[in-house]
C-alpha cells in the first residue's frame, strides 16, 4: 500500500483513536480534533472513491469501514446512525463496483466476509431485502471456499447465505407478501432448523471451545462472568461467527414470538384451541433462545481479552489487552439481543441477567469510549425496541418506537 493509499486509512485510524480517548476522558476538545480528523479522512476517502483505480483498491473499502467504525464510537443521536447507515450502503455500493476481482485477494475477501454481516444486520433492522449484488458476491465467496483447504471459510459463507434468507424472511414479512401466521412461523422454525444443522457441522478445532468454570469469590466480582463459567476459544473471528449464528437464532425467536401471538388471538376470536404442535415449538424456542444469551454472556471474558482473569480491569472498567478494543465493539449488538429477549415477550429475561447484560454494555462504553454501547444501554433501561433508531412510526412486530434523543443515553 502506497503512502498516497493509505492516507485515508491512516485519517481514519486516527480519528477513531481519538474519539475512543475523547469519550473515555470526557474531553471536548479532543472530540473536536477527532472530527477534524474525521473530515480529513472523509475527504481522503471521497477523493479516492472518484477515481476508477483507486476506488476498487482495499485500501478505500478499509477507509469506507473505519469512517463506519467511527461513527459507532463517537455516537451521540439518531444522526449518528443516520451516518453510520450511509457509510454501511456506501461499502455495499463499493462492495458492488469492486465486484467479483475485490474477492480475489486475500484482504478483499476477509473485508468482504467482514462487512457482510454489518450490512446485512442493517437489513435485518429495516426489513429490506439483501441487494441482488451481496448475494452474488456470496455466491462467488463460496465458489472460492470451495477450491481451498479452509474448511472454516466455507462454513462463515454458508452462515451468510443463511442470514440473506432470513433477510428476505423479514423483508417479506414486512412487505406484506407473507400475512398467514401459520406460514411465516413454519417458515421461520425451518431456517432455524438450517441454523442448528449449520452449528452441528462445525467439526473443526478452529470452531472449538472450551469451557473455564469459576470459584464463588470470583462470581462476586462486579466485572465477573455471569454464573459460574465462561468460554474460551481458539481465535476471536470464530467467537464472532458463533456469536452472529445466535443472534441471527435469537432474530428467528422474535419472529416466532410474533406469530405465536398472532396465532393465540386467532383461536381466541374464533374460539378453537392451538394447535399443540404450535405450542411445543413455541416452548422449545423458549428454551433454545434462552441457551444461546447464555453462551454470548459466556463469550464476553474471551471478547474483552480478559480470559484468565476477568477482573483484569482498572478503576473504571478499561482491559488490559488490546483484543478488549476488539471485542467490545463486536460484543455490542449480542449483547443487546441477549439482555433484551423480555421485549419478544418470549418469557421474561431474569432481572439478574438483563442487568448484567446493560452492565457490561455501560462498561464498554464508558471503559473503551464506545458511545453507542450507551446508546443500547439506555434501549435496555427504558425497554425502548432497538428500532427507535430505525424510524418514530409503530414497528410491525408492533413495539414501541421513540427516536433517541442528542446525549440521552449519557445520564
Amino acid at each position: 500500500m502506497s503512502k498516497d493509499e493509505s492516507s485515508p486509512v491512516r485519517s481514519a485510524m486516527t480519528a477513531l483513536g481519538l474519539s475512543a480517548l475523547a469519550n473515555i476522558k470526557m474531553a471536548s476538545k479532543l472530540t473536536k480534533i477527532a472530527r477534524e480528523e474525521y473530515t480529513t479522512a472523509l475527504g481522503c476517502t471521497n477523493r479516492a472513491l472518484t477515481d476508477p483505480v483507486t476506488s476498487a483498491n482495499d485500501s478505500t473499502l478499509a477507509a469506507v469501514i473505519l469512517l463506519g467504525m467511527f461513527e459507532v464510537i463517537s455516537f451521540n443521536s439518531t444522526g449518528s446512525l443516520q451516518r453510520w447507515k450511509k457509510h454501511i450502503d456506501g461499502a455495499s455500493k463499493l462492495l458492488e463496483w469492486r465486484g467479483e476481482a475485490g474477492l480475489r485477494t486475500v484482504h478483499g475477501l476477509h473485508m468482504f466476509r467482514q462487512l457482510r454481516p454489518q450490512i446485512l444486520a442493517n437489513n435485518i433492522h429495516r426489513e429490506m431485502e439483501p441487494a441482488p449484488s451481496l448475494v452474488h458476491l456470496s455466491d462467488v465467496a463460496s465458489e472460492i471456499a470451495s477450491t481451498g483447504s479452509q474448511d472454516e471459510s466455507r462454513h462463515v459463507d454458508a452462515m451468510g447465505h443463511l442470514s440473506i434468507r432470513l433477510c428476505k424472511l423479514c423483508a417479506t414479512v414486512k412487505k406484506g407478501g407473507l400475512t398467514d401466521p401459520t406460514s411465516i412461523l413454519h417458515d421461520a422454525l425451518a431456517l432455524d432448523e438450517e441454523y442448528a444443522s449449520w452449528l452441528d457441522g462445525l467439526s473443526s478445532p478452529y470452531w472449538s471451545r472450551s469451557t473455564v468454570m469459576t470459584d464463588s469469590a470470583e462470581d462476586e466480582l462486579i466485572y465477573g462472568p455471569f454464573g459460574n463459567h465462561y468460554d474460551v476459544y481458539n481465535n476471536l473471528f470464530a467467537c464472532h461467527s458463533l456469536n452472529n449464528y445466535r443472534c441471527s437464532r435469537l432474530i428467528i425467536r422474535e419472529v416466532v414470538s410474533a406469530c405465536v401471538k398472532k396465532i393465540q388471538f386467532q383461536c381466541q376470536m374464533n374460539d378453537t384451541s392451538v394447535d399443540s404442535n404450535i405450542l411445543i415449538a413455541a416452548h422449545q424456542s423458549i428454551a433454545v433462545a434462552k441457551r444461546l444469551a447464555e453462551e454470548i454472556y459466556a463469550s464476553v471474558p474471551y471478547h474483552l481479552g480478559t480470559e484468565e482473569t476477568f477482573a483484569e480491569f482498572d478503576m473504571i472498567g478499561r482491559p488490559n489487552l488490546i483484543q478488549g478494543a476488539i471485542g467490545g465493539f463486536l460484543l455490542i449488538w449480542p449483547l443487546y439481543l441477549a439482555a433484551n429477549l423480555d421485549l419478544y415477550d418470549v418469557d421474561q429475561t431474569p432481572s439478574a441477567m438483563r442487568a448484567w447484560g446493560i452492565t457490561c454494555l455501560e462498561k464498554i462504553g464508558h471503559g473503551m469510549g464506545i458511545n453507542q454501547s450507551l446508546a443500547m444501554a439506555f434501549l435496555l433501561r427504558r425497554k425502548l425496541a432497538v428500532r427507535s433508531w430505525v424510524t418514530n412510526t409503530e414497528s410491525h412486530t408492533g413495539a414501541r418506537v421513540v427516536p433517541l434523543p442528542p446525549d440521552s443515553f449519557q445520564d
